[in-house]
């Protein structure tokens, strides 16, 4: 029987879990130091938060499978991936009932990006 490796965190269990008797050391990662005892799933959250900040293979003491490997890096950036096209078709999803009551009105159309905050205009004759 092969055994599936994948981690899938259930945050059930890990309430569950953290009901059990779990005291530990609270360490304080800002200053590098031990102040205090925690239980629960606040030392649940910091054996993970440990486990995140080590890295795999650096230290003897640990088994293969306790740490965070970090393969590679890459930068992170946020686009936005609306364009003009696609904001007609959300005037189109309106239905043609509602586009003909706001052209009989004479009104334009303006809608807004809520990602990116970019504003498409639309006017009577385009409508």
């Amino acid at each position: 029987m092969e055994m599936d490796t994948d981690l899938v965190l259930d945050i059930d269990e890990v309430e569950e879990d953290a009901e059990q008797e779990t005291r530990t050391y609270r360490i304080d990662f800002e200053n590098g130091c031990i102040s205090g005892m925690i239980d629960g799933l606040e030392a649940v959250k910091q054996a993970i938060t440990k486990i995140l900040l080590t890295e795999r293979y650096k230290n003897l003491a640990y088994s293969d499978d306790y740490g965070c490997e970090v393969l590679d890096t890459m930068p992170a950036a946020f686009s936005c991936g609306c364009d003009r096209r696609r904001i007609e078709r959300v005037l189109i999803s309106l239905g043609k009932k509602e586009l003909e009551d706001m052209i009989a009105e004479g009104r334009e159309a303006e809608i807004g990006c809520q990602f990116c905050n970019t504003q498409y205009q639309f006017t009577v004759d385009e409508l």
